[in-house]
Order: C-alpha cells, then structure tokens, then sequence
C-alpha cells in the first residue's frame, strides 16, 4: 500500500523523495552525456553504473507506492545491467537512447509528483512507453543477470 500523495503529513517526505530524485536524474543524465558510442567497453561500464544509480530512486520510489516510477525504474535498472554484458554496438546505442529517454520521462514524472501529487504526465502515452522497455527487455532475455556484478 502506498502514501496518499495529497497527505498533508507525508508531504515532507514526498518532497524529500523528490528533491533526492531529481539529484539522481542529474546523474543519470551525466552518465549518459559521458557515453562514448564507439567504445563499447565504456559504454558496457556506465550502462551498468546507469543501473546501479536508477536502482536508488526505484527502491525509494517503491516503498512510497509510486507504482509508475518504481516500474520505469526497474526497466531501467533491468536493460542497463543486462545490456553490460552484451558487446553489440547497435543494440548497446539502442539502450543508450532508451535510457536517456527513460531518464526524460523520470524527471517528468517526478515534477509532476512534486508539483500535482499525480503520478502521469499529461499528452504522453506512459503505458506504451513502458511496452517499449519490455519490448526491448525482450531482447536481453538469454542474460540471467539483472542487478550488479560482485567482484572479487
């Protein structure tokens, strides 16, 4: 069961969630302006490193009950850590794309929860966007790993 986002008393820690995320999303969009398209071994290291720092808000997202955020953010974990260990330039481009999108689309949902305490985005289609991200989920379903390596 999640928070009633229009609960006057749980309206600090909305805004802590959202002012926390928001940090995040500049992460997120860090790591992928510093991807560079030809170096495959790079782009495999910040996808996972992509993953690794998604997961934060999805945890948090999940235990506020922000359904929406805490499945974008899983897909964007998911594809992030499954595509790291796949050297396909194309399909690793395709992710890259896919995540900068997904991170669009978090900063948006968050504004939205920040400002509206609603969890969509007005004129544009989450549910299929999100059918997107299984879609391409999909393509990474021979991997069995979906969360981070321990090295050792």
């Amino acid at each position: 069961m999640g928070i009633d986002l229009n609960d006057p008393e749980m309206a600090e820690i909305l805004s802590d969630f959202c002012q926390e995320s928001k940090k995040i999303c500049a992460e997120l969009d860090s790591i992928i302006d510093d991807i560079d398209d030809e170096d495959c071994e790079q782009m495999k290291t910040e996808l996972e490193r992509y993953g690794q720092t998604i997961d934060r808000v999805m945890g948090a997202s999940k235990s506020l009950g922000l359904n929406q955020i805490g499945k974008l953010c899983e897909l964007g974990k998911t594809i992030s850590y499954k595509a790291s260990q796949v050297s396909e330039q194309p399909l690793l481009a395709l992710v890259v794309s896919s995540m900068a999108d997904c991170t669009q689309t978090l900063k948006q949902l968050i504004d939205r929860v920040e400002v509206d305490h609603r969890e969509d985005i007005p004129n544009f289609n989450l549910k299929a966007f999100l059918e997107r991200l299984i879609w391409l989920e999909g393509k990474f379903s021979n991997i069995s790993r979906s969360s981070v390596a321990i090295k050792g």
